[in-house]
């Protein structure tokens, strides 16, 4: 404003007289007409003020965008418990979403009143998947609390493919037994053979990761070795 009166001054033009003119015309009902569809005809994405269609989200992106405010605030409690042994201990296995039902009305509801703050353009990029595989989920839960308990035996790293490779035909032959003894034994023993077999699938499941860890399949491209997930 000091820049623009100091502009004024030099060439003799009465800076209140004509912010008072320009008022008038621009407050005239044709000129605002005129104002107002210029505004509307400016393209989308524009580095001008333009008016913005509201979102209109359907029910899938809601439960997308819920999921992932979710997931955001498990990743912040991990990254805290990372932080405060403590914590870790007091707050145990990070929660999955399919074990959360009780949560999820009310991460729709954050997700409801995100999106009303969210233009139609930014919802484009939240795809729906096909499916969420919730099973698979489940099992690298399963996976992971598996590897924690055997922490103590040191990692596989430094280990060969190839003796990595025969023990996973040894844990998918104890999975086998372990399944054969829930089946033949029915009830009698039902909950130890169950546990049992879960365990020795899920070392199974392990074995076969590292793997394919050793051997470098879990830092090349996904479409380098196959389809994507």
């Amino acid at each position: 404003m000091v820049t623009l009166a100091a502009l004024c001054n030099t060439f003799g033009i009465e800076i209140g007289y004509e912010a008072r003119r320009e008022l008038a015309r621009v407050g005239e009902p044709a000129t605002m007409a005129k104002i107002r569809a210029k505004q509307a005809a400016k393209p989308t994405g524009s580095a001008l003020p333009i008016a913005v269609e509201p979102a209109t989200p359907t029910p899938d992106q809601i439960d997308t965008l819920a999921r992932a405010l979710f997931e955001a605030d498990e990743d912040e409690n991990d990254a805290h418990a990372l932080a405060n042994p403590t914590v870790r201990v007091e707050m145990g296995e990070r929660t999955l979403w399919i074990d959360a039902p009780d949560l999820h009305e009310g991460f729709r509801e954050r997700a409801r009143h995100l999106a009303a703050r969210l233009p139609a353009f930014a919802l484009a990029p939240i795809a729906v998947p096909a499916s969420d595989y919730a099973e698979v989920d489940r099992f690298a839960f399963l996976m992971k609390r598996e590897l924690r308990a055997n922490e103590h035996k040191g990692g596989w790293k430094n280990d060969k493919p190839q003796d990595l490779a025969y023990r996973v035909f040894e844990e998918a032959c104890k999975a086998h037994t372990a399944t054969d003894l829930l089946v033949c034994q029915g009830v009698r023993n039902l909950e130890a053979n169950r546990t049992a077999a879960i365990r020795e699938a899920v070392d199974t499941a392990n074995m076969a990761m590292m793997v394919v860890d050793v051997i470098g399949g879990l830092y090349e491209p996904v479409a380098t070795i196959g389809e994507q997930p």
